[in-house]
């Protein structure tokens, strides 16, 4: 067409348009799939392999672009891409006019599918990238449907033994009895039940194992050994072993993940009993503090994990409520038949008053199993401890190291706090009284350096150092002297 636009005015406009004698063929391409196969059965999350033909049936130079092969999977025979499950897709690049492409595509089975026939579906052009002479043949249905199974998880055998180390030993196969239903990643569970019939809101877990999956028609064997925890009852328990404890995978059959191990086990419960405890006889407020406990296991099976409980108690009567906790050594467990011994370090609270306690150790100070009896787990201390501020603990402490530095035979030895020592003639053993007085209650204040020459001296008498509650230990002193 010349002057196309009428942009040159002209004397003819009509003989600006010429036809070609020679008409011009365009041939759009036509897409169909002529062959789709898999196998005929297949177990949900199972890959497969789905192979397709596409041919392009028209004439040369029709060539189609890229597209894609989609791979459906309904269970309807008619093909309705609202409903079906898309499986995966095939690439093409292009294929000319009257070629073939033919390829495999690996597709995953749905895991949640039921059992059941199914039919599968290839679509070309899915998605519609490719303008074709004609749209309504691209769906082709396999000849046969695929038919889907789940896996079917269940305990083959299961067997349970205990120790009195309070250990059970669990052994169970478990097998997957559909072929090819594969499973997908579960968990086994092994529980405690106290009867025959297991009930998930009574039985106790113990452990659940971890399996990335198992095979149609395979087994494996799950094997633990589980401690035993301090709370389960005494008495029958009975072992319960449960595949797919958690139903991550649907099954063929879910009425037989569940077995229940005969002969029951017998659970054996600890006996503790706390025997002694002891600490020093002064401290100060806010100070640490040595406390030695000794406890024994008096039952036939070893006690599970427990705690030491160490108090300040105000009286010799333990009230939990009025006593103060200072620590709570943590034991790993103990022994059928074994004592144990250890020395705590422990820290008296800053806002403790100054006054008299008891020092109370307590086993199992978290009620944190089962017991033949509670009665003995509590010791109290048989010698009060002085609770005092931290100056008046110190001038405790060095009296107390003078008072321990007294010989057996009743002579003071080694070092004397330099300190004086106030004696009362009262608490003095054959100490006459002063020439022309009556006998009377005398107050003395007697040296260190007095008391070591008493003891180089011909006379000695006997004295009673501060001792809290001690035996009185003979000291000698020098005789008074007559006032003139």
């Amino acid at each position: 067409m010349a002057d196309d636009g009428d942009t040159v005015p002209e004397l003819d406009e009509t003989n600006n348009v010429r036809v070609a004698a020679v008409a011009i063929g365009i041939t759009r391409p036509e897409l169909v799939v002529t062959a789709l196969t898999g196998p005929a059965k297949a177990g949900t999350g199972q890959r497969i392999t789905l192979n397709t033909t596409v041919r392009n049936t028209a004439s040369p130079p029709a060539t189609a672009g890229p597209f894609t092969v989609g791979l459906y999977l309904s269970d309807s025979a008619t093909f309705d891409s609202s409903t079906a499950l898309l499986l995966g897709r095939r690439t093409v690049s292009s294929l000319a006019g009257g070629g073939v492409s033919s390829g495999g595509t690996t597709v995953t089975v749905p895991a949640g599918l039921t059992d059941g026939a199914y039919f599968l579906f290839a679509v070309a052009d899915d998605g519609a990238a490719v303008i074709e002479a004609d749209e309504g043949n691209n769906v082709f249905a396999a000849a046969s449907p695929l038919v889907v199974v789940r896996p079917d998880l269940a305990i083959g055998t299961a067997s349970a033994s205990v120790t009195p180390a309070r250990l059970v030993t669990v052994s169970a196969i478990i097998q997957n009895g559909v072929t090819p239903g594969a499973a997908p990643a579960f968990a086994v569970g092994i529980y405690l039940s106290p009867t025959a019939e297991f009930d998930p809101g009574t039985a106790r877990l113990l452990h659940r194992r971890p399996l990335t999956g198992l095979a149609g028609g395979a087994r494996t064997t799950v094997q633990a050994t589980l401690p035993i925890p301090g709370d389960v009852p005494a008495g029958a328990q009975f072992v319960v072993v449960v595949a797919d404890d958690g139903d991550a995978v649907p099954e063929s059959n879910e009425t037989n993940n569940v077995r229940v191990v005969t002969p029951e086990i017998t659970v054996v419960p600890a006996e503790l009993i706390m025997t002694a405890v002891s600490g020093p006889v002064a401290a100060g407020a806010g100070g640490a503090i040595p406390v030695v406990t000794t406890m024994r296991n008096l039952g036939a099976w070893a006690a599970p994990p427990f705690t030491i409980g160490i108090y300040l108690s105000p009286t010799a009567s333990f009230d939990l409520s009025s006593s103060r906790l200072l620590g709570g050594p943590r034991l790993r467990g103990l022994g059928a038949g074994v004592t144990h011994t250890a020395t705590t370090s422990v820290t008296v609270p800053p806002d403790v008053v100054t006054g008299t306690y008891f020092l109370v150790a307590v086993a199992d100070a978290d009620n944190e199993m089962v017991e033949t009896t509670r009665a003995n787990n509590v010791m109290v201390a048989s010698r009060v401890i002085e609770v005092s501020s931290s100056s008046k603990s110190s001038r405790r402490a060095r009296q107390l190291s003078t008072t321990r530095n007294a010989s057996p035979n009743g002579s003071w030895s080694g070092r004397i706090s330099p300190r004086r020592l106030r004696l009362r003639n009262s608490v003095i053993e054959s100490m006459p009284s002063a020439p022309n007085r009556p006998s009377r209650s005398v107050s003395r204040v007697v040296s260190s350096a007095t008391i070591r020459r008493a003891l180089s001296g011909s006379r000695r008498a006997t004295a009673t150092p501060p001792t809290c509650g001690r035996p009185p230990r003979p000291v000698s002193v020098p005789p008074p002297r007559s006032r003139q």
